[in-house]
């Protein structure tokens, strides 16, 4: 794990800090080995996405050679220089946030894990550069989703848009600009087999079916709903809200029903397979098991600092919990005494983490920068997916065979798309 000094842990980075920033810094330090005066500055001072343009001058680049990554970045061109020099700079200066301050990073019991980086178990297909995703917060992470196979849906600035998998086409489902949303406030957006869902930071939430562009927009109260999943056969909505409430929601009557009380801010919520545990994932590093039939709390595991997100293997036995303490966590529901395995980010708070639905592979999804792949026979060989930008959302396909990640930057921004490059013969040992 290289996360730098462990004081800039307890910086909290504004929200929306984008690529530009990081760049300009990072031009005045020893890591830099470009030139400054052949970087383009916009009228505010800062460097424009022109730095970032492959060049078609046969000239340019004879002297250096250029690297293109898949976000098309030039590395190696005069301007900026090697791209592990930016990487090296963005490991140790990259801040997080931290609520609990009794732990440290050198006192974190981390597992081996075998990273593969010549045999990857996703391998890149497409950046899809149109779609412009935002995140509204700088820890709530859940902006994308996918609708059906092919169909991607993602938070955007004038509301919620669709990217085609296959057609590449980009297309407006809702354009919230003239609602009664507030400017920039959804921070989450999830779907289910037939409907979608999304909350605001303002205590709003909306139903919504994306094929007939049809929404139901509704009020809860004042504090933000940081994460809202709809139980689709069941005709439910479970949302999880600053106020450390826990609701349900019945989508035909409208009406909603708090069934937990806690005191910290609900950061996600997550039902296991078959509806009996709901897991509580909040500001608190203690992370309660509610029992759905006996509305109780019927079990507590634990991270070092807030907890931000958990995902159920589809056995229903296996669960995952990443956190501020920046590890991803491995529980077996039959036994929680201990995790079995605790694996630590590459930079970053774990803001993400999903099985796919075979349950072959946990993608562990970084604020910024990092998704790391795990293959879930053992959690212990693991893809590093390396790139710049902060995280919007990121979500495996139904079939498990397509993996996406969204990024919230101006120059940097889009969606990338990877797709499995092995068969699937990975079998759990669970």
């Amino acid at each position: 794990m290289t996360n730098g000094d462990f004081d800039e842990q307890y910086l909290i980075p504004e929200s929306g800090a984008v690529i530009q920033d990081y760049l300009d810094d990072f031009l005045y330090t020893s890591w830099y080995t470009g030139k400054r005066d052949l970087i383009e500055l916009d009228s505010y001072g800062f460097p424009t996405e022109a730095n970032f343009r492959v060049s078609t001058d046969p000239l340019v680049g004879t002297t250096v050679r250029q690297s293109i990554d898949f976000q098309g970045i030039p590395w190696g061109n005069e301007a900026i220089g090697p791209r592990e020099y930016f990487r090296l700079y963005r490991l140790h200066t990259y801040s997080l946030a931290c609520n609990h301050s009794d732990w440290s990073p050198d006192e974190l019991s981390i597992d081996d894990v075998r990273i593969s980086p010549y045999d990857p178990f996703f391998e890149f297909h497409t950046f899809y550069k149109t779609p412009v995703c935002v995140k509204n917060h700088f820890h709530l992470c859940k902006n994308l989703a996918f609708f059906g196979e092919y169909s991607i849906l993602y938070v955007s600035n004038s509301g919620i848009q669709g990217q085609n998998l296959l057609t590449k086409e980009v297309a407006d489902v809702f354009d919230f600009r003239n609602s009664i949303l507030q400017k920039n406030s959804i921070c989450c957006l999830s779907t289910s087999q037939q409907l979608g869902c999304f909350s605001t930071l303002y205590g709003q939430y909306g139903i919504f079916n994306p094929k007939t562009q049809s929404c139901s927009i509704r009020k809860m109260h004042d504090e933000s709903i940081n994460h809202i999943q709809l139980l689709d056969y069941k005709g439910l909505a479970v949302l999880g809200c600053n106020d450390g409430t826990v609701a349900l929601e019945d989508i035909e009557k409208t009406g909603n029903q708090v069934i937990f009380r806690g005191t910290d801010a609900v950061n996600s919520i997550h039902p296991s397979p078959d509806l009996s545990l709901l897991l509580i994932c909040s500001d608190c590093k203690r992370v309660p098991l509610f029992d759905w039939r006996s509305n109780q709390v019927v079990d507590e595991i634990f991270h070092s600092d807030s907890v931000l997100t958990g995902s159920w293997h589809p056995n229903g036995h296996i669960l995952a919990t990443g956190g501020q303490d920046t590890t991803l966590k491995i529980w077996d529901s039959r036994f929680f005494k201990y995790p079995i395995r605790t694996l630590g980010s590459q930079m970053s708070a774990v803001t993400n983490v999903v099985f796919s639905s075979t349950g072959d592979s946990l993608a562990a999804v970084e604020q910024a920068d990092f998704a790391q792949i795990y293959n879930t026979k053992t959690f212990s060989d693991c893809q590093v997916i390396d790139f710049f930008g902060e995280v919007s959302g990121a979500n495996f396909s139904p079939s498990g065979d397509t993996f996406i990640v969204g990024l919230d930057d101006p120059m940097l921004g889009g969606i990338m798309e990877f797709r499995t490059s092995i068969p699937s013969h990975l079998t759990c040992f669970f």
